[in-house]
């Protein structure tokens, strides 16, 4: 007798960690094209991290392999980014010491 463990794996994943990252990337864009502000940086930090932990779950499911590379990917770039642009922000507020 033998069991069968079989889940169904999650389709949706990978494509949420293109969209994640994608919308991670056009998030710090607009950023440097309107000046947005810092709520605008947290929301493409907090899309980064979605993008990738999307990905892992997709990659680990083997689903759609190459959407998850590229969510994860996206969502790497845009969580970096926002990091070290707010990072910067912050250090350079304090130099000012306003």
């Amino acid at each position: 007798m033998s069991q069968s463990s079989e889940t169904a794996a999650p389709t949706w994943a990978a494509p949420a960690a293109l969209v994640a990252g994608i919308a991670s990337v056009l998030l710090l864009i607009l950023n440097f094209v309107a000046l947005s502000g810092m709520a605008v940086l947290v929301v493409s930090m907090i899309a980064g991290v979605l993008a990738v932990v999307f990905g892992i779950v997709a990659v680990k499911a083997r689903v759609s392999k190459g959407a998850a590379i590229a969510g994860m990917v996206t969502g790497g770039i845009g969580f970096l980014f926002s990091a070290a642009i707010i990072v910067f922000a912050l250090l350079f507020i304090g130099a000012l010491g306003v």
